[in-house]
């Protein structure tokens, strides 16, 4: 499977059934978020993963959306695996009216890439970089412990 990731073809495997298995699975856990959310007593956050490792990098990302205005289906590193790409997405997510945001984590693993002074495609950064970053991804996951937010 990471041949054609790496190589530029289909990164998914023979059996997959394309678009409609996304959006299927994805609106159950839509589901299963509304369904669960009781107000001042348990609280539920429609998010996703988004993950790519471009030459090992660890470039995770998780994608939350603020309400139940979310899209048909996410945005995953096999449409692109650019964090750009991603922040592109978020964009066209927040002129349809979605609340979306972004938090790094996991960036120990990113080789110097989650921070780099470089894109990943080697131009070096600037302003207009750092300010779509920003208002992007609000804050990293520094010093986040999973070990403590799951007990």
């Amino acid at each position: 499977m990471l041949t054609p990731l790496a190589g530029g073809g289909d990164p998914h495997p023979r059996f997959f059934q394309r678009e409609e298995a996304i959006k299927t699975t994805w609106q159950k856990n839509v589901g299963a978020t509304e369904t669960h959310y009781q107000p001042n007593t348990f609280t539920t956050i429609h998010v996703y993963e988004w993950i790519s490792a471009p030459g090992g990098s660890n470039q995770h990302r998780s994608v939350f959306l603020r309400d139940a205005n979310v899209p048909d289906m996410p945005f995953s590193s096999n449409e692109g695996g650019d964090p750009e790409k991603l922040w592109s997405w978020m964009q066209t997510q927040r002129d349809d009216g979605r609340q979306v945001f972004a938090i790094p984590h996991n960036f120990h693993e990113s080789k110097g890439l989650l921070f780099a002074e470089a894109r990943l495609t080697g131009v070096p950064i600037g302003q207009k970089y750092a300010e779509t970053g920003g208002s992007i991804r609000r804050f990293s996951g520094r010093g986040f412990v999973k070990e403590n937010f799951v007990r």
